[in-house]
């Protein structure tokens, strides 16, 4: 029997989860949809069942839960008004796991857990500084400053999808105008589209017909076939998101940003523009000085990946402090 601990990657679409030994072995894989659910109660039971029967199929021992979620408040192991959920204004996560399972459990942000990944089993493994911005159904951000995790006071740090970017602009599910996500995201990229393809030059596009093309990995499709609505889409997105990132440099000065998740396997759509760009807006003494990446991670792994470390980090420093009780 092989002890594991549960990794899960909590998004606005789809949720991911694992199970992961010590040596950061994936015995096990699989995703669920997020939504379609009357609350948190149901989608809880609908996971931890397809939980347990992994665990039985593997012959896996759980030692501990480790979830990554928009809005994770690790201080209090709590989703705190995640507006892309709609469970709430907090929901104990951490608790609720813990108490099924019998184990601890652990929550941070999503796109922190997609950090640990990434500093754990990817590209920032030799890195102190640095920032993992992942483009999905929104924007996050986990953040690494001298080779520790940034999670701010109140466990909220990194919110980069809620810096405003366009005062008065498009609004977003937090509530509040002009926010990055509405513009950077998967979801973004598709509002693009509907606010652009009426403007003068683009009524030939391709991107008129929604049917076929009904997110943003078509837009990208469109995109690579030349299609002019589509690589403005993309040229726009990656100015927007090199105005974000100017600031972002010049408060953080990070060795690198790399990025993941649905919206970043566009590649050079999207990268070539933001480089262009940053280029032109970054303070002129730290201008070429972070790299930009993208993961070479399976996106649809990292979190997971991350979250399941988390845990077993927490459990073997829980079980270190414990040795050093006379």
């Amino acid at each position: 029997m092989a002890d594991v601990v549960i990794g899960i990657d909590i998004g606005g679409t789809i949720t991911k989860f694992g199970l992961m030994t010590a040596t950061g072995k994936v015995v096990f894989h699989d995703n669920m949809p997020t939504t379609g659910f009357s609350g948190f109660d149901e989608y809880f039971k609908a996971l931890t069942d397809k939980l347990s029967l992994a665990c039985k199929k593997t012959a896996s021992q759980v030692l501990g839960v480790g979830v990554g979620a928009p809005m994770g408040n690790f201080i209090e192991g709590s989703i705190d008004m995640a507006t892309n959920l709609g469970w709430g204004k907090k929901v104990p996560v951490a608790g609720r796991f813990s108490e099924f399972f019998n184990k601890p459990a652990y929550l941070v942000n999503d796109a922190t857990a997609a950090a640990i990944g990434e500093k754990t089993f990817g590209l920032a493994k030799k890195m102190d500084d640095f920032l993992l911005i992942t483009l999905g159904t929104g924007l996050g951000c986990g953040i690494y400053v001298n080779g520790k995790l940034l999670h701010g006071k109140h466990g909220y740090a990194g919110e980069l999808g809620h810096v405003t970017v366009i005062p008065e602009g498009r609004k977003c599910n937090c509530g509040r105008l002009g926010c990055l996500e509405t513009y950077v995201s998967a979801s973004g990229v598709m509002k693009s589209v509907r606010e652009f393809k009426t403007k003068k030059g683009f009524e030939n596009s391709v991107l008129h017909d929604e049917a076929a093309y009904p997110d943003s990995k078509a837009v990208a499709r469109a995109a690579a076939n030349g299609d002019p609505l589509a690589e403005y889409i993309f040229e726009f997105t990656g100015e927007v998101l090199a105005s974000s990132l100017a600031n972002v440099i010049a408060m953080f000065n990070p060795e690198a940003i790399i990025f993941s998740g649905g919206l970043a396997n566009a590649g050079s759509l999207l990268i070539g523009p933001l480089e262009q760009f940053l280029s032109r807006k970054v303070l002129h003494n730290l201008r070429g000085k972070t790299k930009i990446y993208v993961s070479k991670l399976d996106s649809e792994k990292i979190a997971v990946l991350g979250a399941a470390s988390y845990a077993w980090q927490m459990i073997e420093e829980h079980s270190h402090n414990k040795s050093l009780v006379v």
